[in-house]
């Protein structure tokens, strides 16, 4: 039974200027406490098909999660398929709210190993992930308000 997480804030910059963001895979450990550095293993690098890998710890828990790129909707969302030990899917998605707002949106559905061990585990992680994930939207808005448009 995979855990399901699901937080958005809503950001005072237009959603194109949010995707930009998100769109800069390598640059999310700059922003997620929880990622201690994301790489992409693939030689694409943008849309569709990139590989990736972030060193991922949560208090004293160490994993490395391996992710594929399955959507790249350029302007909407970003949809990984996990493919390691902690498998599943998670989407971050921009949606407008004016000309000068937007809410980004983060979903996951994760699947722990170890069969029933792994879904106790699940359940314990789910309300620490949501409080993590959403502290990390909270570092997007000022990682995004610090550094000003990418171009």
């Amino acid at each position: 039974m995979a855990t399901s997480v699901e937080i958005s804030r809503a950001l005072p910059v237009p959603a194109a200027h949010a995707f930009r963001y998100l769109a800069d895979l390598e640059d999310h450990s700059s922003w997620m406490a929880d990622a201690a550095q994301v790489s992409i293993v693939s030689a694409t690098r943008r849309g569709v098909g990139v590989e990736l890998t972030a060193l991922t710890r949560v208090g004293p828990l160490r994993t490395t999660d391996h992710m594929v790129v399955t959507e790249w909707c350029e302007g909407s969302h970003i949809t990984v398929r996990h493919v390691g030990r902690i498998a599943g899917w998670g989407r971050l998605s921009v949606e407008p709210e004016g000309p000068d707002r937007c809410r980004v949106r983060w979903r996951e559905a994760l699947t722990f190993p170890g069969g029933p061990l792994g879904e106790l585990i699940g359940r314990l992680a789910q309300p620490i992930l949501a409080i993590v994930w959403r502290r990390n939207l909270a570092r997007l808005e000022a990682h995004i308000l610090e550094r000003g448009p990418l171009r």
